[in-house]
């Protein structure tokens, strides 16, 4: 009779671990795929910004931004940002 109820307990606790693992590889592998999806959001976004940056000092070299200026800069990172 102890042993039986043993086995119960044995197998109950099993079919438990294995509930808990299985979900919690499911859990990881969705955490993977968002943080990879959040990584190349982020370099596209970094990317974009450097381009905006980069085609600011090519276009103005070493002169000093106007307030019009600055605001057409803000205003295409507030696009870039936006995506």
């Amino acid at each position: 009779m102890i042993f039986l109820v043993t086995e119960i307990m044995a197998i109950i606790f099993m079919l438990t671990l294995m509930f808990i693992g299985i979900w919690g590889f499911i859990l990881m592998m969705k955490m993977y795929n968002q943080f990879k999806y959040r990584n190349y959001i982020l370099e596209k976004l970094s990317q974009n910004v450097y381009m905006l940056t980069a085609k600011i000092h090519e276009e103005d070299g070493a002169k000093i931004l106007t307030d019009k200026e600055s605001v057409k800069i803000k205003d295409e990172l507030k696009e870039v940002v936006s995506i």
